[in-house]
């Protein structure tokens, strides 16, 4: 499955923890949720919290 951040300009800890449940429950049914063109805030929180380590990100 792929989210397609591309107009995503803002993404605080709720955002993230959406992510992070979604990125849950796609692996309980064993897929993978993938990260498209995330903007540069949501790189650095992704990496700020080790988050980026659970998502494929993908500049397509």
């Amino acid at each position: 499955m792929v989210v397609d951040l591309a107009e995503l300009s803002f993404c605080d800890s709720a955002g993230l923890n959406a992510l992070i449940q979604a990125h849950r429950i796609a692996a309980g049914h064993g897929k993978r949720l993938t990260l498209s063109s995330p903007q540069t805030q949501t790189l650095r929180l992704l990496k700020m919290t080790g988050a980026d380590a659970l998502f494929p990100i993908t500049d397509t």
